[in-house]
């Protein structure tokens, strides 16, 4: 006589649907210079050195006020943004415009940009962080953005501009934002399974799940837990970061007689806010 085999699964969510990160405010201060101004060469709220610039008032994006930088060595113009403590894979745009007065040659605008925190990747983007580039064509506004993701342990983001010998540059409206729905995100669909049957020593695939993701730090952990996890499998184990749409095949191998129960999880390590099972 054949023996029939009833599979349970329940659901456990930590978090339903997918997790979205809302847009935040500017982090820099003092982004378009209108603010008090230390002296004549120096707005509020930034470091520029030597003392190369001056404010300017004639060519500005907005408002009444932009900083001029002429390059005297290379000038070096800073603002730390402090208190940010972003999640480990958000993702930031840094964008400010900019005018070119005078060209030295060839890159008259280099970035030193950087994420700081205990044990923070120095390399993390540093291909778009720590670039050097000109303008299009003098003598007229360009916007330059430069996007970034927060790595593991960081908890504030330097703005580092640097002006060589030779240019003359004005900057205008700088902002660091959080960008709105770029986070890291995961939804897994169906959220429940339905219960199957089977014979003794018989496997059978029940069920295929949908695994969508976006922006995550790192691949996507999946295993088996639960009252019966020997009777169960998946056909991956691990989700790269590289791929968005993932169908993951879940299948039953019965060996002996009962009500068999276990939990599939999907887990991101470093993103407890992530993790879901089924």
């Amino acid at each position: 006589m054949k023996t029939k085999w009833i599979l349970f699964l329940t659901l456990f969510i930590a978090l339903g649907g997918q997790y979205l990160l809302a847009e935040e405010k500017n982090w820099i201060d003092n982004p378009d210079f209108e603010d008090s101004w230390n002296d004549l060469n120096t707005p509020i709220w930034w470091t520029l050195t030597p003392s190369a610039g001056a404010k300017e008032t004639s060519i500005v994006y907005s408002g009444s006020a932009a900083l001029k930088i002429t390059g005297s060595n290379l000038a070096k113009l800073y603002q730390s943004t402090d208190n940010i403590i972003p999640t480990q894979g958000e993702t930031y745009d840094l964008i400010f415009q900019y005018y070119v007065v005078q060209s030295q040659g060839a890159d008259d605008i280099r970035l030193n940009c950087a994420w700081n925190g205990g044990n923070v990747d120095a390399t993390h983007d540093e291909t778009v962080l720590k670039q050097s580039f000109s303008a299009d064509e003098n003598a007229r506004w360009e916007t330059k953005t430069v996007r970034t993701t927060a790595p593991k342990n960081a908890v504030s983001f330097d703005v580092a501009v640097g002006i060589p010998a030779g240019a003359i540059v004005i900057f205008d409206d700088f902002s660091f934002k959080k960008i709105d729905g770029l986070g890291p995100s995961m939804t897994v669909t169906p959220s429940t399974l339905s219960k199957v049957t089977t014979t003794v020593g018989l496997p059978v695939t029940f069920a295929k799940v949908i695994v969508e993701t976006a922006n995550l730090p790192e691949a996507v952990a999946v295993y088996i837990t639960g009252a019966n996890p020997e009777y169960f499998e998946t056909d991956v184990t691990s989700i790269p970061t590289t791929q968005n749409t993932t169908e993951v095949t879940i299948s039953y191998l019965p060996e002996l007689a009962g009500n068999h129960q276990a939990s599939i999880s999907f887990e991101v390590p470093s993103l407890s806010t992530l993790f879901q099972s089924i």
